[in-house]
Formats: C-alpha cells, structure tokens, sequence
C-alpha cells in the first residue's frame, strides 16, 4: 500500500500542500506510523528562522526529492527462493544516512524481522547461509 508523502506535513505548512517538491510516496509505515506530523527531522536553527525549505540542508533525513538515497545509504538484498534478507548500511558515516537509518527505523525493514511478523518461524536454511556470507562480506554481525 502506497501513500501520497507531504514530507513538510499539511497541518503545520499549508503553503507547501501541494508543491511538487514537498511531495513524494510513502508506504503506510513510513507516513503513518514515523513521521506524521513531526517536524524534528528539521534542522532546528531554519526551522526557527522560517527559511526555505527547498535546500537539502534543511532536513536531517535524506529527502526524497533534494537528495540521493544512495550517497546515503546501502541496500543489500539475496533470495533464495522464497526467503529474502536486506540489509541497509549507512554509507561514509553520512549523519544523513544514520538520522534516515535510525528515524524509520530500518533496522525493522529488515527480513528476520518480517518473517517473524508473518508467523514465519525461522528463516530457511539457505537463508541463514547467505546471511552468513553476507556478515564475512561486511563485518558484524547482521540481524
């Protein structure tokens, strides 16, 4: 299920309603659940000021239409047959990439978790063996 993103949210900056740049998608997660009305993910000094929101400076998260998500951020994906494990890495030490990481919570994207949420009992065998190389590829340990 997709959602229409205000990422500045309606409520609180009707100007920015229906700007192209304030716009994005969302899955419900994201848009019901993290950020809804918050306005914390601001950098607090423009926030206060009232400066334009069109610069990617002004969020702390990575916008979706100001930015790259991928000079920010690391997907990793393996199937193996109807088992799946992601792994999201923060790239560089990018602040961005920690404060996306960490606001929408994707260390709960991640597969075992998902699996368990749908009433899987434990990843399949293959599974566990890719997440395993996958662990000596990156370092640490993987959830």
């Amino acid at each position: 299920m997709v959602d229409r993103e205000h990422i500045l949210p309606k409520a609180k900056f009707k100007e920015f309603t229906y700007v192209p740049l304030n716009l994005s998608v969302s899955c419900k997660r994201c848009n019901m659940s993290y950020k809804g009305e918050r306005t914390d993910f601001l950098v607090k000094e423009l926030l206060e000021t009232g400066d334009d929101y069109g610069e990617s400076n002004c969020y702390q998260f990575v916008h979706p239409n100001l930015d790259r998500w991928t000079d920010h951020l690391t997907r990793i994906m393996a199937q193996v047959d109807e088992s799946v494990l992601v792994k999201y890495f923060i790239k560089k030490e990018s602040e961005k990439g920690a404060y996306t990481h960490k606001f929408f919570r994707f260390d709960r994207l991640e597969v075992q978790v998902f699996d368990e949420a749908q009433g899987a009992e434990k990843l399949h065998e293959s599974a566990i063996e890719q997440k395993r190389n996958l662990e000596k590829i990156f370092g640490g340990d993987l959830p």
